[in-house]
């Protein structure tokens, strides 16, 4: 019984430590923020609850010296609800690296949000708001035992109220000392029956309006997984329509949804869709478009680029602030076009291969290899105990002597140093894609 759970445990080690993480923010509730407040350079990790009302966890690293304080505050992305912000938290200052910070965030609504940001210190004061996308992930079941709790003491208040009532009518227009006449009586009785048919009416709405507001919860929960969309190519113009309508749940209202139209899309950092296709072999080639709106559908005239088959991811921002990602693939011609040219860029880079200097006992992976990931797999399984042991036993070692402190100061200072022939990725401030173009450069620096 041991072999297969320490087998299974290896893969999972494996598999865990090195995959590549092109696809690591792609549909994440998590957000992931580079701006400045101010003089002051931060980036900010907002990590959401994975249930709504919940608490949310914010990360907050200054790379400019001299914050002394950073206050967070909850709000609106848009609407009334925008200006009218709460009393700030007090985010913590890490005790290891003075220019972290932490701070905790109750989340009671869904949709689209803003965390406001002001961060003080020796240069002044300056503000940051970071947009975030409020929606449950997941819907926890109530505990057997609470769910029978609940019902015996709504019975017990339920029934409890009725004689309450009826007592205080039979009872108040009658002396002390006195036994209540027949006429009390069957007042008292008519309004007991009255009182709970009015209770059991109440239990009954009550009941339906938290029915409606589940349902809409439930269709809330994975609102955030990327959608698809269906590619075209008509020459050199690429052409992208959704593969199902864009549902928006509307709170307290049931089944009924809204549904988000192209027309509804907005500008995002001066375009209605930033448009991302990555390319192999080993996701070494990657493309920054910005195609435009042609009624429900987008289409984009492409560069030259060379042909073969491309993963495609897109953002949009609906008129209320709130983003979608959409995901899908389309295999290319080699195509003759010309260079990118506005805010339009390209990136290429050598082919990403899974390598870690530390943990090298591994088997390694590469996601985008399926069928490198079998044949390890099966490596994996029929390898006996002692080789696996050897394997395990120093990277196990590796992981405990070293602290995420240590690894963070590591990886900074590699950051810093001189790095020849490195081709530079222009940057860009989509929030739900930022990730992927940072992560793209990072890894062709590793490998350069």
């Amino acid at each position: 019984m041991k072999r297969p759970l320490h087998c299974a445990a290896f893969i999972f080690i494996a598999l865990l430590l090195f995959s590549s993480p092109l696809l690591a923010h792609v549909g994440s509730a998590d957000v992931y923020y580079e701006g400045d407040a101010g003089p002051y350079h931060l980036f900010v990790t907002v990590k959401l609850p994975p249930v709504i009302p919940g608490i949310a966890e914010m990360q907050v690293r200054s790379a400019t010296p001299g914050v002394e304080s950073i206050q967070t505050v909850l709000l609106r992305l848009t609407g009334p609800g925008s200006k009218l912000p709460s009393a700030p938290d007090l985010a913590q200052r890490s005790k290891v690296d003075p220019q972290f910070f932490v701070s905790n965030l109750w989340f009671m609504e869904y949709g689209a949000l803003q965390v406001r940001i002001e961060a003080r210190g020796t240069k002044g004061t300056g503000s940051l708001a970071v947009p975030v996308a409020s929606f449950p992930r997941q819907s926890l079941p109530m505990s057997p035992w609470f769910r029978v709790l609940g019902i015996v003491i709504l019975l017990a208040l339920t029934v409890s109220i009725v004689p309450i009532i009826g007592g205080v009518v039979r009872e108040a227009t009658v002396a002390p000392g006195e036994v209540p006449g027949p006429h009390n009586r069957r007042r008292a009785r008519t309004v007991m029956a009255f009182t709970l048919i009015a209770t059991a009416g109440l239990l009954y709405g009550n009941r339906t309006l938290w029915t409606r507001e589940a349902a809409t919860y439930d269709r809330s929960v994975e609102l955030l997984k990327p959608r698809r969309v269906i590619t075209s190519l008509d020459g050199n113009r690429l052409v992208l329509r959704l593969a199902s309508p864009l549902l928006l749940p509307i709170a307290g209202r049931g089944k009924v949804t809204r549904e988000i139209r192209m027309a509804d899309v907005i500008p995002d950092h001066g375009h209605l869709m930033h448009l991302f296709l990555v390319g192999g072999p080993g996701m070494s080639r990657l493309w920054h478009l910005h195609p435009e709106r042609a009624g429900e559908t987008f289409t984009q005239r492409l560069p030259a680029m060379d042909g073969g088959q491309y993963r495609l991811f897109a953002e949009i921002v609906d008129k209320d602030g709130f983003p979608w990602t959409l995901v899908g693939e389309v295999g290319l011609p080699q195509l003759a076009g010309e260079a990118p040219a506005g805010d339009d860029s390209q990136w290429q880079g050598t082919p990403s291969s899974p390598s870690s200097p530390e943990l090298d006992s591994a088997l390694l992976v590469d996601p985008a290899d399926i069928e490198g990931i079998a044949r390890n797999i099966a490596i994996a399984l029929q390898m006996p105990r002692q080789e696996r042991r050897a394997r395990w036993q120093p990277m196990m070692d590796s992981l405990m002597q070293r602290s995420i402190h240590t690894w963070f100061a590591d990886f900074m200072a590699q950051l810093k140093a001189p790095q020849h022939n490195v081709v530079v990725l222009p940057p860009t401030k989509v929030p739900a894609l930022a990730a992927i173009t940072g992560e793209l450069a990072l890894g062709a620096q590793a490998q350069l």
